[in-house]
């Protein structure tokens, strides 16, 4: 299956971007690999990572190729030219990640307005955490909410997504806002070493995250996501690792200029 991209058909590009530098989310890549599987829950995808940035700030074509259980995102060049962008590998449904203790709380050190205004690179439709996330010096536990397709890209006519990418980026946001409260540094998702879905989220949520953080080094962070709905785990994200960011970089989408 192929999508055009632009920031005109998907203008919630601009609302996702880096120094005026508008790129697709991992998250909207796995909503793009589900529908073009028409994958159904459960399911699994193993070793899921980001090859390169695909920016959009120019209209671009996507395409998702299958090869035996290998999936890729491909970024088509003009004359047919065609770059990997995300990939993943499918796979049968392994054993859920273990709970790790809560630890004690931490008082967050930014508003969820400040933590959007000045130290993320989420605009207004991408921003999706909806309560003061709780911190400890190894988790971070908030609720994140959803949206429909339209909402995202005019004229889409699904009711729902196949895997709502608000939801999975808000998980990431709030890996972020840990990351700026104790860290002072942003953060960028790199890799994933599972992404399981057990059953389908809520349409446009709610959706109760915790990320257990498992390491910090002076390259970043590996942590578990877990989702829940209404306290029961419909899915998780193991071994999520994020490379440090500079935070001068993250900026709002009134940056984003088409060139």
């Amino acid at each position: 299956m192929t999508y055009d991209l632009s920031l005109e058909s998907h203008p919630f590009l601009r609302h996702h971007s880096l120094a005026g530098r508008a790129f697709l989310p991992l998250a909207s890549g796995l909503d793009m690999f589900v529908s073009s599987l028409q994958l159904e829950p459960p399911f699994t995808f193993l070793d899921v990572a980001v090859d390169r940035g695909l920016l959009v700030n120019r209209p671009a074509l996507v395409r998702v190729d299958r090869q035996g259980e290998q999936v890729c995102l491909l970024d088509v060049r003009p004359g047919g030219r065609e770059v990997a962008v995300f990939r993943a590998r499918l796979a049968g449904l392994g054993e859920g990640p273990a709970d790790l203790p809560p630890g004690e709380a931490i008082k967050p050190r930014l508003t969820l307005e400040d933590f959007y205004q000045k130290h993320t690179f989420h605009g207004p439709q991408l921003q999706a955490i909806t309560s003061l996330p709780r911190l400890t010096s190894t988790s971070v536990t908030g609720t994140v909410a959803g949206c429909r397709p339209s909402d995202w890209i005019p004229g889409d006519l699904r009711e729902v997504w196949d895997l709502d990418p608000k939801m999975i980026d808000g998980a990431f946001q709030l890996a972020i806002f840990w990351a700026q409260c104790l860290e002072g540094r942003g953060l960028l998702p790199r890799s994933v070493d599972e992404v399981t879905l057990l059953e389908p989220l809520p349409p446009t949520g709610p959706v109760d995250v915790r990320i257990d953080l498992n390491g910090v080094d002076e390259e970043g962070v590996t942590g578990t996501i877990h989702l829940f709905n209404q306290g029961r785990r419909v899915g998780w994200l193991k071994a999520v690792r994020a490379r440090w960011a500079d935070p001068r970089t993250f900026r709002s989408e009134r940056a984003v200029l088409a060139s």
